[in-house]
């Protein structure tokens, strides 16, 4: 019953740190200050997905051979 209290305890200590932590922005990226924001365009209208994107995988490319 004790360890029970505890859990709980813990749960919300971390429920009430989470709900204050503030989102962090990306680096580089301007504060959003507007209520309605829209994502960046492209001259022709398209969705504008420059930047960093991260194609990592722990998946093997190719299966291992049957005997294996």
């Amino acid at each position: 019953m004790r360890y029970r209290w505890i859990a709980v305890t813990v749960i919300l200590a971390m429920a009430v740190a989470m709900g204050s932590i503030t989102p962090m922005r990306v680096a580089g990226q301007a504060p959003d200050n507007s209520a309605s924001s829209t994502a960046p365009r492209t001259s022709w209208g398209h969705p504008d997905l420059q930047g960093v994107w991260n194609f990592v995988s722990d998946a093997p490319m190719e299966r291992p051979a049957r005997g294996q």
